[in-house]
């Protein structure tokens, strides 16, 4: 099911100097269809036994495990301290993955039938909680909606950050391109092909002081981050470690979902239709001032789930809180005081009392 390949103690900073002291381990999950492992990092806190639940974490389109932890801030570090059992999966092709042999995906079909339950049933198992939490952002989130309606019997909630349902909703470049993709005939052949976001996050840090300025919103309607969201210096870390790759496929897969929020596999199965048969607890969060997946695109997750526990939550000035982006909802320097408290209160409700 998974070879343990590293495991010891670690101590880093959580946020503002608080430090944790923690028990890592890394996972090698065999995949089903191909030669290549997942990497799985597990992380609990030495002080808390046993633990409260188990929590695991899925990354957006060509990032990685660094969407969730930073070297000054880390919300892997505020669960785990908190006392749950928390898992930072990274999907096939990127990073650590990539280098247990696991090649880039062709299609987001592979880590939905794929990725995801091989994931979940490691996680499980390592964990010994039978049911677990999955959270992810962007494309993390869009993956763990189509996965539901088949790991319902081994989950106890679903929360997403930014997560995908429809897609350019209100762009109008982000509309053409879907409008594009949608029509483009693209060989199969292309679909494999590598998309470097890494490459793109080395433009941005070479031009750092206009990226991270509010003048990059007058020049292109979407970006990744609201401008000074999370520090300059955690800003650029997570530019040079966590952006990553991805392929043509999975991208054609992201733009051709469209307004009206469709997601297709390959035997033409809808995914986000089934969605609305689970009933799982669900908490959506979005980001008041994200330009690239607005409120209106992640609340429609919302809208269309027919479970009877469900909350949405939308952070920014009209909540009373900072303003806050696409990314730095999850490590900016107001999420540990705005967001994350959030997230802890509703695992508590749901997870404390199994």
């Amino acid at each position: 099911m998974y070879r343990v390949l590293e495991a010891h103690r670690v101590q880093f900073t959580i946020h503002d100097g608080q430090r944790g002291h923690f028990r890592r381990e890394l996972l090698a999950v065999p995949l089903p269809d191909q030669d290549g492992e997942l990497a799985l990092v597990r992380l609990c806190s030495q002080h808390r036994a046993p633990t409260r639940g188990a929590i695991m974490l899925v990354h957006g389109f060509g990032m990685n495990r660094h969407t969730w932890h930073l070297a000054g801030r880390s919300f892997v570090g505020y669960l785990a301290n908190e006392g749950f059992d928390v898992y930072v999966l990274e999907l096939r092709g990127v990073g650590r993955s990539r280098k247990l042999g696991a090649s880039v995906a062709h299609h987001i079909d592979e880590y939905i039938r794929y990725d995801l339950p091989a994931a979940v049933a490691a996680a499980r198992h390592r964990s010994g909680h039978p049911h677990i939490v999955l959270m992810g952002h962007s494309m993390g989130g869009l993956v763990i909606y189509c996965a539901m309606h088949d790991l319902e019997p081994y989950l106890a909630g679903v929360v997403t950050f930014s997560a995908v349902f429809s897609f350019a909703g209100e762009s109008r470049l982000l509309k053409f391109f879907s409008s594009m993709g949608r029509k483009l005939p693209i060989s199969e052949r292309s679909h494999a092909a590598p998309f470097a976001v890494r490459q793109i996050g080395h433009l941005m840090r070479r031009w750092i002081a206009l990226a991270d300025s509010r003048a990059m919103l007058a020049l292109l309607p979407f970006q990744a981050w609201y401008p000074r969201g999370i520090e300059r210096n955690l800003l650029l870390e997570q530019i040079r470690i966590g952006w990553d790759i991805s392929s043509f496929g999975v991208l054609l897969s992201l733009l051709r979902i469209g307004p009206d929020g469709r997601v297709v596999s390959r035997e033409g199965r809808r995914y986000l239709d089934e969605m609305a048969e689970t009933d799982l607890p669900l908490l959506v969060l979005a980001a008041e001032h994200d330009t690239l997946l607005p409120p209106r695109d992640a609340r429609r997750a919302y809208d269309h789930s027919q479970a009877s526990d469900k909350a949405f939550v939308s952070f920014g000035p009209r909540r009373g809180d900072d303003a806050f982006g696409h990314l730095d909802l999850i490590l900016g320097h107001k999420a540990p005081e705005q967001v994350w408290p959030v997230v802890l209160d509703w695992l508590a409700d749901r997870l404390d009392d199994e």
